[in-house]
C-alpha cells in the first residue's frame, strides 16, 4: 500500500509489524520465524518452524528493501534465505521439509514449493546461484516425491522419499507446482 499510495502510515505499519515479528517471533539460535504465538502479550510460543512462513517473511523483507530503498532488509532476506537452507533443508532428500517437528516427515507441493518461490525471487535480488540451485532442487524433490506418475496430478502430501501419498489432490498443490515451475522456467 506504501508503494502504491506514498502514504507514509502504511510503511510506518509495516515497519512495526516487522518490529513486532522480530520481538515475538524470531528464534535467533536459528534464524528463523516460529510457527505462531498465542496468549496474552504472544507469551505461548510454538517453536516449529514452517518453510512456507519463512518464505513469505523472506519475501516481504525483499519488498521493504525494493520499496524502502534500504539494502538492510536484503540482507535481512539473505540471512533468512541462509538459515532456511540450514534448517529446513533436508540434504538427503535436497528438499525443503514441511517444518521443523522431528515426527514431520512429510512434504507438501504448496507450502514446501513456497520454499522455491522465496529462493528464486531472492535470486532475482542478487543474483547469487546458490538460491537458484536450492530452489530448483527442491522442485525436482517435490516432482518425485509428491507427483503421481500414473495421472500427473500433487498428492497433498507424500513422505519424503514419495511413498505414502495421501490421496488428497488439492487445486492449491496443483496450482503451486505450476507457479514455481513457471518462475523457474526463465532461468534454465
Amino acid at each position: 500500500l506504501y508503494e502504491l499510495t506514498g502514504q507514509t502510515v502504511y510503511k510506518n505499519w509495516a515497519v512495526r509489524v516487522d518490529e513486532w515479528l522480530m520481538s515475538k517471533m524470531y528464534d535467533a539460535s536459528s534464524g528463523l520465524f516460529i510457527w505462531k504465538c498465542a496468549g496474552e502479550n504472544a507469551s505461548i510460543k510454538f517453536n516449529e518452524k514452517f518453510t512456507y512462513d519463512n518464505a513469505i517473511v523472506l519475501e516481504a523483507y525483499l519488498l521493504y528493501s525494493r520499496i524502502f530503498a534500504q539494502p538492510s532488509y536484503l540482507a535481512k532476506a539473505q540471512a533468512l534465505g541462509k538459515a532456511m537452507n540450514v534448517v529446513l533443508w533436508n540434504a538427503s532428500r535436497i528438499a525443503y521439509i514441511f517444518n521443523t517437528d522431528p515426527a514431520q516427515t512429510r512434504l507438501n507441493p504448496a507450502w514446501c514449493g513456497w520454499g522455491s518461490q522465496g529462493m528464486i525471487k531472492l535470486y532475482e535480488a542478487d543474483q547469487n546461484p546458490i538460491w537458484l540451485n536450492h530452489a530448483k532442487q527442491n522442485i525436482d524433490a517435490l516432482n518425485i516425491a509428491c507427483r503421481n506418475p500414473s495421472n500427473y496430478a500433487y498428492s497433498f502430501f507424500a513422505n519424503l522419499d514419495g511413498t505414502n501419498r495421501s490421496p488428497e489432490l488439492e487445486g492449491v498443490d496443483q496450482a503451486w507446482m505450476q507457479r514455481v515451475q513457471a518462475l523457474l522456467s526463465k532461468y534454465k
